[in-house]
């Protein structure tokens, strides 16, 4: 395809340049000069664009994290021989997905890789779970026996094995700047970063990329540019606040199962009605049809930010106990059901703006709901059939949460 991929190289120095950009490229003990148009850095964390022109922007999502691998698998189905858990996986093979361990402040995580290995990561609200408790693989382990004996005792079953640990202090950052009339972008880490839970990195990702190659196409066949760059570096960091919203603050609400239910209901309600639905039809990249739905967003991220604040004061005003075995499966919920399952409908401008619009209808609607659940107004959860707001079915059968 006349790409030139250079392996095994380390860029040592660059510079932007009026007409091209240029590096220096170190590679078997030899250093050469590579020009280009565009420079898109996509160096990860070490973001060599970001620290060069200081771009990085600190945020309110305090957070640390560890994780290691052991060259096999670790069958979580082996963990319990209950009958009421086996049961929700009959096939017993809920090892592999990922699972999550969860309590106040923190969350583990237990992931099969395709190599064979088994990942196992922790990662924690800093201000309740200090770095120094899980830097080093022993000092995780006992971090590990505290909050969750349990995978305690089988990592250390395994510890002889362990193939590698890393460790990463405050890794949630952001970024003034991501896409530069200058013709230069910065894709995935290299910009900005939120956090593991719900994988959003792989979001940015591959909206950055969108953006990114369509900036290029468009400069090299003579468009000028620079106001669509302006436009996605705006759509791209208001994406990334929005996002940061569900971390900054929320951890503390692991701890309750109770609320933390209905907080997954609530994320995943947003991310497949608003979120999701822009990306598979491919509007992001449309500067018209986004232009005309800023006031449709404006009004979705600010009930996203009070709701993220409601659940933190139900979590603070909530005693979590007493809430025995209950199963949850969001795809049981019909309104959850329907928003995912449409979001690869073909859909014309019009019909799309159409569903956006109710679909935002249906949020304030499904944020009555959980407000109505944190101020004690829920039936009793082991009560039959369904509970009707609206257009929404919640089956308090299976949603298992009790008064606040």
């Amino acid at each position: 395809a006349g790409v030139d991929v250079r392996d095994d190289c380390r860029v040592t120095d660059f510079e932007f340049g009026a007409s091209v950009h240029r590096l220096q490229v170190q590679s078997a003990g030899r250093t050469e000069t590579v020009e280009g148009r565009w420079l898109i850095d996509a160096s990860g964390r070490g973001g060599l664009i970001r620290h060069r022109l200081g771009l990085t922007r600190p945020v309110g999502h305090l957070a640390n994290a560890c994780w290691f691998r052991f060259p096999h698998r670790l069958r979580i189905d082996d963990w319990s021989a209950d009958p009421r858990w086996t049961a929700r996986v009959p096939s017993g093979e809920r090892w592999l997905s990922t699972n999550h361990l969860m309590g106040a402040g923190y969350w583990v995580w237990l992931i099969p890789l395709g190599s064979g290995s088994t990942s196992v990561g922790i990662v924690v609200d800093a201000t309740m779970h200090p770095y120094g408790r899980l830097n080093r693989f022993d000092r995780a382990l006992d971090w590990l026996r505290e909050f969750e004996p349990q995978c305690a005792d089988v990592v250390k079953a395994h510890e002889a094995d362990l193939e590698d640990f890393l460790a990463l202090r405050g890794f949630a950052y952001g970024c003034s700047r991501v896409f530069s009339p200058d013709r230069w972008t910065l894709v995935g880490e290299a910009g900005l970063f939120t956090d593991p839970f719900y994988s959003p990195g792989s979001d940015f990702i591959a909206i950055g990329n969108d953006y990114t190659v369509d900036l290029i196409r468009r400069d090299c066949s003579g468009e000028d540019v620079a106001a669509r760059t302006e436009q996605y570096n705006t759509t791209y960091l208001r994406l990334y606040d929005a996002f940061l919203r569900l971390y900054e603050g929320q951890y503390p609400i692991m701890g309750n199962a109770q609320v933390m239910t209905a907080k997954v209901g609530w994320d995943n309600a947003c991310y497949w009605a608003m979120s999701a639905p822009l990306y598979f039809q491919r509007k992001y990249r449309d500067l018209a049809y986004m232009q005309q739905l800023d006031g449709l967003l404006t009004r979705f991220f600010f009930l996203h930010t009070r709701m993220q604040a409601r659940l933190r004061q139900w979590n603070e005003a909530d005693t979590p106990t007493g809430y025995g075995h209950a199963h949850v499966n969001y795809m049981d919920v019909p309104y959850l059901r329907t928003l995912q399952r449409g979001l690869a409908d073909p859909l014309t401008d019009e019909q799309l703006t159409a569903r956006l619009t109710t679909n935002l209808a249906d949020l304030e609607r499904f944020a009555q709901v959980l407000l109505q659940m944190a101020a004690g107004a829920t039936l009793d959860r082991d009560a039959a059939g369904f509970e009707h707001v609206g257009a929404l079915q919640l089956p308090k059968a299976r949603v298992g949460l009790t008064r606040a």
